[in-house]
């Protein structure tokens, strides 16, 4: 299955197509390219409700935290989209830049069976 997610920001508004089971960590990757930011190793990326709200955040590396009574972050790698985002117009948050606080809100938007002639991931024009 192909996940169609709506990538958005004050200044862009992009298309992409990425296999559900691809890995959180590779999904970041791409996304930071496709943005042009060059260090996936600084960002996070949250799970969110309907009003934009951060309920679990993601991370590049081990932020090496436990705590009980928070929610701490869990390592992106190993999660799979399908782990995080289960039906039409799911939402995440791409945090690319946490110094400058620079995001984009990402809406699964729909999907559509797996084009075996297309490579994935891809920007959509």
């Amino acid at each position: 299955m192909i996940y169609n997610l709506r990538v958005l920001s004050d200044d862009i508004q992009k298309d992409v197509e990425v296999m559900e089971n691809m890995d959180l960590y590779d999904f970041v990757c791409f996304l930071s390219s496709s943005v042009s930011y060059s260090d996936p190793e600084m960002t996070s990326i949250f799970t969110s409700d309907r009003d934009w709200d951060r309920i679990q955040e993601y991370t590049a590396i081990d932020m090496g935290i436990e705590d009980e009574e928070f929610s701490m972050p869990l390592v992106m790698k190993g999660v799979k989209l399908s782990d995080i985002i289960k039906k039409k117009f799911d939402r995440l948050i791409f945090v690319s830049d946490p110094i400058m606080d620079s995001m984009y809100y990402i809406e699964l938007m729909g999907c559509s069976q797996l084009d075996d002639s297309i490579i994935y991931p891809r920007l959509l024009d």
